[in-house]
């Protein structure tokens, strides 16, 4: 990088790349199963290097707790009818037929 360069860092653009992500703009969660964390500095959700977040650990304990708890004592289920697209936020937002709303069935099992 030359001297005085601008340089920008984009993680909403990181997320859509499709040399990283094979068709990134899809919704296809089982592209992360099984799940393989990526490098810090591919996957910025909590920064990397010297600065990373000190809650790091905690928020993917508390993730992992809540997810384990969802799964242990409900199903999922789509609701039918649902285009699902990626929002038009900075964060990774879903959208189902134009509307920030993703609607599932949640039932006991």
């Amino acid at each position: 990088v030359p001297k005085f360069a601008s340089v920008a860092f984009i993680p909403y653009n990181m997320g859509r790349d499709p040399e990283r992500y094979p068709e990134p703009l899809h919704f296809r969660p089982e592209r992360w199963i099984p799940f393989n964390a990526p490098p810090q500095h591919e996957f910025p959700v909590f920064q990397a290097g010297p600065r990373i977040c000190l809650g790091m650990d905690m928020a993917i304990f508390e993730a992992k707790t809540a997810t384990v708890e969802l799964l242990r004592h409900c199903r999922f289920e789509m609701v039918p009818g649902q285009e699902i697209t990626y929002g038009d936020k900075i964060t990774m937002d879903m959208k189902s037929n134009g509307k920030e709303q993703f609607l599932v069935y949640v039932k006991p099992w």
